[in-house]
Parts: C-alpha cells; structure tokens; sequence
C-alpha cells in the first residue's frame, strides 16, 4: 500500500497500514471495537481506538472491582484517532471513569525522580502537541503546549489541580489536514510513552502513594 494521505484511507485500511509497525516501535497495544470515542461517548463517533491487551485490560477491572467478561474501554487509557472536519485527532485519552490509572498517575507524580521523569517526557513531544483536562471531540481553548510546560513549576502547579473521578487528562496533535500514516506513526509512538508512564502494571503501581499525594497539597 502506498503511503497515502489518511483522509483518503478508510480508517479499517490505516490501521492495516500501522498495525504491522507496531511491534518495531515497541507498541503493544491492540485495537478494539468501538463505535464511539472515549472523549464523547454519547456520540456515535468513527475512530480507530487502541488499548492494553484484553486479558490484562480484564485483569485491572477486576482490581476495580468489576466482574464479567465485558471491558469498558473508558475505564483505561486509550490512544485513539479520529477523523475531524477535512484533518485528524490523534491522543491520548485518560477518561475519569478510568479512576485506577488516574489514582496511580497522581500517585507517581508524587515522587520526585517520576515528576522529573515525566516533564521531560512532555517537553520531549514535538510543539504539535496540546494537553488539557477537557472533554469532547474538538481540541478546548483552554489547551496547553510542551513548550508552556518547559519550566518543571508550571507543569507541578497545572497537575495540582488536576482532580481523579472529575478530570480528563488528554495529550495528542489536532490537525485542519491530512497527514501521511508515517506521520500517524510517530505521533503514536509519542503517545505510547505517555501511555506506558500512566498506565498501571504490577511494576508500576503507585497507587499506595496516591493518598500520600493528595495530604501533600
């Protein structure tokens, strides 16, 4: 397939053109069926959504004390790409029904060397990227740039007002035209170091020191 424009793909066809990039890039996240994004779920929405492994997506609702087979993508973090208008959004999407990874990033943020290490991970994204705590489809006013965030006090002051069970926390690219799945697959791969950073497994489980960062403030 030839490196076409992704307005001009069908989103089933980008995705068969990313997906077998994944691996080499150290991505393992896998697609999901969905008919909504997890930034608007009350409109029915075409995207190509990606999230953790089922069984471990399983494996964490069950700490969150569901039951059954169903899995609730907004109860995790996605990395989600949707059609808006004549471009793309492509990001990163933490839901505040996905409490138990909001309550492990406030948590990991509480310890010094992981605060350092995440400010430099988002002023490592390219000046492409916005961030905010909003909900919808559309990118908000009230978004922020890496660049807005260089100085380590800014991003420790916005971050204290961040609130889980209340708050969205986004990161990804807007754009008002077509890009090249290349292009897609880079900024994915960007978005799956936030994910990996967020995201709770057995080796990063802070969630112990979540308690300890809210009687900080």
């Amino acid at each position: 397939m030839s490196q076409g424009k992704t307005h001009m793909l069908p989103l089933t066809e980008l995705h068969q053109t990313l997906a077998p990039r994944f691996r080499s890039h150290h991505i393992t996240l896998e697609l999901i069926n969905s008919t909504v994004s997890a930034a608007n779920p009350n409109t029915p929405t075409p995207s190509l959504t990606y999230m953790r492994p089922l069984n471990e997506a399983r494996a964490v609702e069950r700490l969150m004390g569901r039951e059954g087979d169903k899995i609730d993508m907004r109860r995790h973090p996605v990395i989600e790409i949707r059609p808006l208008g004549t471009g793309f959004a492509m990001e990163m999407i933490l839901t505040p029904d996905a409490w138990f990874y909001q309550q492990n990033f406030i948590g990991k943020l509480s310890i010094e060397r992981h605060l350092s290490a995440f400010h430099k991970l988002i002023c490592g994204l390219s000046e492409d990227f916005r961030l905010g705590f909003w909900q919808g489809l559309y990118l908000d006013d009230m978004h922020l740039t890496p660049k807005f965030l260089n100085h380590r006090v800014v991003l420790e002051n916005w971050m204290s007002t961040y609130c889980d069970g209340r708050d969205y926390f986004r990161v990804g690219v807007w754009t008002d035209s077509e890009i090249y799945p290349r292009e897609a697959l880079s900024v994915i791969e960007q978005l799956n170091k936030v994910y990996a950073f967020i995201a709770w497994t057995g080796s990063n489980d802070f969630r112990a020191f979540y308690r300890g960062a809210y009687a900080a403030v």
